[in-house]
């Protein structure tokens, strides 16, 4: 049985028509190149590939299209059936952007669900955007790196004042507006929500994700690191606290390096 699928607007569902792309099936079994190794874990599998539809007025749009089948976490509540990521995903892009923190644009979802459970959700990809991880192997002015830097760390802070826990909130999934704006506001986007949860306060939303972000942020150096924790803490002196805080983040850093050999 497949849900009623959830369109942008009838104008996608016309883009989607126009493209072949009918139906569930049609977009199930469209076969192009994946933009990462598919995942197999959960007890199913997942995929993103991406895709460029035409417009019928000429022109066209890249989107980002995943695909999973019985993809599933297991909460507390649900430790039995489970509950599909891709489902927890789109929720948590709909959250997101009524709390007015940039997303991709949603344009459609559906599920399907005869013996196995299947979903679909597409994205529109991020134009004029640049990942984090990208930006950091480019040249960037000093002055524009601090306004990155500001920026970026005013979107994590908003985040986890929701209060939310990315969770994998690498450098990867953070996304700057590109070329970037001589004036501010610089939009910061981000992507890859499925693992993405309520957190239950303010303090253990961040310091996980902080530590992720510390551990994976090549390209940057500890001055950038420590400019945008100040300006993540509002802060323009590191208090006890912090310091100690920051001491956790280089320990369980050094400790992963050295487990993978990268010490």
């Amino acid at each position: 049985m497949t849900n009623e699928p959830i369109y942008h607007s009838d104008s996608w569902r016309e883009i989607f028509d126009y493209n072949g792309l009918r139906d569930f099936a049609a977009i199930w079994q469209l076969q192009t190149d994946f933009v990462e190794v598919p995942n197999k874990r959960h007890g199913g599998w997942s995929n993103v590939i991406c895709h460029t539809l035409q417009l019928p007025q000429g022109g066209a749009v890249q989107v980002y299209i995943k695909r999973q089948l019985s993809h599933h976490y297991y909460p507390l509540l649900s430790r039995i059936r489970g509950k599909a990521f891709l489902q927890r995903e789109y929720k948590n892009l709909l959250k997101l952007k009524k709390e007015n923190i940039l997303v991709p644009q949603i344009l459609y979802f559906s599920e399907r669900n005869n013996e196995k459970y299947q979903a679909i959700l597409i994205l529109r990809a991020l134009d004029e955007f640049i990942s984090l991880d990208k930006l950091a192997g480019r040249k960037v002015a000093f002055n524009l790196k601090k306004r990155i830097t500001a920026s970026v760390a005013q979107m994590v802070r908003q985040f986890h004042q929701i209060p939310m826990r990315h969770n994998c909130f690498y450098n990867k999934h953070i996304f700057v507006q590109y070329p970037v704006p001589e004036q501010d506001p610089i939009h910061i986007a981000v992507i890859d929500l499925e693992k993405a949860k309520k957190a239950c306060a303010f303090l253990r939303a961040s310091i996980r994700d902080l530590a992720k972000m510390y551990r994976y942020d090549s390209g940057f150096s500890r001055t950038d690191r420590l400019r945008f924790y100040k300006y993540y803490r509002q802060c323009g002196r590191l208090q006890l606290f912090d310091r100690l805080l920051i001491k956790y983040f280089e320990r369980k850093n050094k400790q992963k390096r050295k487990k993978h050999g990268k010490v």
